[in-house]
């Protein structure tokens, strides 16, 4: 977020003690807004100052390292042309285990090749980018091996760990509907035969797909999350006495308790479906040792 001279003027010790190069602090409040000078010129400026001034002209992308001290982010703007970047492009190329190991090799050979400088500056690629495409984490172990005998940095693309933490989130929340609703049937004498069948297929189906490793589990947990759903959508159609009661502040359905245990299973089946969700766009792959 940019700031105005007057912005940083209010933090300023106001000395005018012209030791920054600038007559009044007022001059050196507007270089600093311009990005003429830096804070760091005025021995004043208090660290809590210092510290505002920092978070507020903080570039709204952080800058991080990866690999060899390579820096990412920390840009202000979009377009080079629009101003400048801070930290250059950095370039990566991928092979992955469903490639034979002639069709691997010659890849990163290739990129080996492209290493020169350019007015002071080397131009390479600067990562390998290694994915599991299969059920063999030997072989994607061999093959982050040979990727790190090139020296460059590496990005293992391994999504196997969280798309079945997400479903098994997902299994847990759908129990737990599950369980709530049979509570909440046997306090308030309703049970709807529907909603249980597709709340128990959902914890089925997301439980073989965070167990199951087999691609034919990827239909189970797609299937889980259309069971919960429409569950979901039936329990809240079916629920219609205790909200005409309760929002309505009357007795003319003789409805089952109050909303607090409706809106409870009903944030369980919902939070249920998203972590459903979540997994179905996870890519579940063999995980390397």
């Amino acid at each position: 977020m940019a700031l105005k001279g007057l912005d940083i003027f209010k933090l300023s010790p106001k000395k005018n003690c012209k030791e920054c190069g600038s007559p009044t602090c007022m001059a050196f409040c507007m270089k600093v807004a311009q990005g003429a000078v830096s804070i760091d010129k005025c021995p004043y400026f208090s660290d809590d100052a210092k510290a505002v001034l920092n978070e507020q002209t903080a570039p709204p992308m952080k800058t991080i390292t990866v690999g060899n001290g390579l820096k990412l982010g920390g840009e202000t703007v979009l377009f080079r042309h629009e101003k400048t970047l801070v930290n250059k492009n950095l370039y990566a190329v991928s092979v992955c285990t469903g490639m034979d190991d002639a069709a691997v090799d010659a890849k990163l050979a290739q990129m080996q090749k492209v290493d020169y400088e350019r007015i002071g500056e080397r131009m390479y690629v600067e990562f390998v980018l290694v994915a599991n495409k299969g059920n063999d984490p030997e072989k994607y172990a061999a093959l982050v091996t040979k990727a790190a005998a090139t020296g460059r940095a590496l990005i293992l693309e391994c999504w196997d760990a969280e798309c079945a933490k997400a479903a098994l989130a997902g299994a847990v929340l759908s129990a737990a509907a599950l369980i709530g609703f049979t509570v909440y049937g046997m306090i308030y004498d309703y049970f709807d035969t529907v909603v249980s069948l597709t709340l128990a297929l959902g914890v089925a189906g997301m439980a073989a797909y965070a167990l199951a490793d087999k691609v034919w589990s990827e239909l189970l947990n797609l299937a889980a999350v259309a069971c919960i759903t429409f569950g979901m959508g039936l329990f809240f159609l079916n629920s219609y006495p205790v909200w005409a009661d309760r929002l309505n502040n009357i007795s003319m359905y003789g409805s089952r308790g109050t909303l607090v245990p409706v809106i409870a299973l009903l944030v369980l089946m919902v939070a249920a479906i998203v972590a459903g969700i979540v997994s179905c766009f996870t890519q579940k792959e063999g995980k390397a040792k």
